[in-house]
């Protein structure tokens, strides 16, 4: 789907701290570590839910396999409904490593169960790895099932989806922004292709860029001080940077034929990856936040679109190969692709989660598109959005 919106707006227009490197947890490729919950127990509907959510965050986190009994780590504790409440006292232990390593007690209303369940398994993710988990961060996402095109926030899992746009029209590329404060995305709201801006807390709306012509892609810099965007408004759809948000531009790049489109910051802000056609089919290119000379970064394949440089420092793309497209990762560093694929449908528009191990990603196989989140370590994809029409687009919160 990428690779096709971006030869249309053409035509019609003329990365947050590393995850820790010292990981207790090391196991090859998508190898788990047994983790035995025989021993905490659940009391009550919410008492049973936080433990169901738990144990799913942390299977679907990739590092471990839950068991009832001989695990190499050991959840004691239990959950139990109180008067309205949940109260939580999660013990982790790990024998290996002398005893206990996360001991803490919690408390939630009912309705912040599942919220208490995501982030407790971050924590023993974190405790029992080195590593962040991903588990309470969101998705914001693009679905069709009111018959237009609006944009979706969602849990981790899939869960708690909620419209955020009631605009009865076309919503394209959100991206969290401002520490997951913002989110930006391409609206029609007005008839023509406008970047916007909306504040969660408040659901204020700004316009980031309206000129005539093609406004799109805009995407917060790490920092929340910009946004990268491209523009129409001299000719050729080019990137260019907006400091402050919805202030003044500097125009980046400067291409005499073609155009550009899905622009990604790097960790640090220094650069920007971004997709040009100047060479005849869609291609990743790298350059600096001051401008310069772009540098091409892929080859392999036909199309190469829809960047997303994670906190990581890789990349990940969608590349079309024969009929179909794959997501594949870039190192900037090596140049080295590691291609991803399951040869069952297109996947496309990919995004890091915050753990630098995963990535969503829109799923297409007979005329249906769903989000699926991807272990790039191993291990089978899982399908996290698929009912109530099409769902494309997925980005995560960091």
């Amino acid at each position: 789907m990428r690779g096709t919106i971006f030869v249309a707006v053409v035509l019609a227009a003329a990365a947050l701290k590393a995850p820790s490197q010292d990981v207790v947890v090391s196991k090859a490729g998508g190898e788990r570590s047994s983790m035995d919950w025989s021993g905490f127990t659940a009391a009550g509907t919410g008492g049973a839910l936080f433990a169901k959510v738990a144990k799913a965050d942390l299977e679907r986190s990739g590092w471990f396999r839950i068991t009832a009994g001989g695990g190499e780590f050991r959840v004691t504790g239990d959950a139990a409904d109180a008067g309205g409440r949940v109260a939580v006292k999660c013990v982790v232990l790990c024998p290996a490593r002398g005893g206990q390593i996360l001991g803490k007690s919690y408390e939630a209303t009912t309705a912040e169960v599942r919220a208490l369940a995501h982030r407790v398994a971050d924590e023993i993710v974190k405790a029992a790895t080195g590593r962040e988990g991903f588990a309470s961060s969101k998705l914001v996402l693009v679905g069709n099932g009111t018959g237009k095109k609006e944009l979706y926030l969602c849990d981790s899992d899939g869960a708690g989806l909620v419209q955020l746009t009631q605009d009865r029209g076309i919503n394209l590329f959100p991206r969290w922004g401002g520490g997951n404060r913002f989110i930006t995305y391409t609206g029609y709201l007005r008839g023509f292709p406008a970047a916007y801006r909306i504040e969660l807390a408040s659901g204020r709306r700004e316009q980031l860029a309206g000129f005539p012509g093609l406004n799109s892609g805009a995407v917060m810099s790490p920092d929340g001080r910009s946004v990268a965007l491209v523009l129409s408004r001299d000719g050729n759809p080019e990137l260019y940077i907006q400091s402050p948000p919805g202030g003044a531009l500097t125009r980046i790049t400067r291409t005499a034929k073609g155009g550009e489109s899905s622009p990604s910051w790097s960790p640090d802000g220094s650069g920007i990856c971004f997709v040009s056609d100047v060479s005849g089919k869609p291609q990743l290119y790298i350059v600096s936040r001051s401008g310069g000379t772009p540098r091409r970064v892929t080859s392999r394949g036909t199309e190469n679109v829809a960047p997303n440089w994670g906190a990581n420092g890789k990349i990940a793309f969608a590349s079309k190969l024969g009929s179909r497209f794959e997501i594949n990762v870039l190192d900037p560093e090596t140049m080295a692709v590691t291609p991803f694929s399951y040869g069952d449908a297109d996947y496309e528009d990919p995004s890091w989660a915050r753990d630098g191990r995963h990535i969503a990603c829109a799923r297409t196989a007979g005329y249906r598109s769903s989000v699926c989140l991807i272990d790039t370590m191993g291990g089978e994809k899982i399908t996290l959005v698929s009912d109530r029409g099409d769902w494309f687009s997925p980005a995560w919160s960091r």
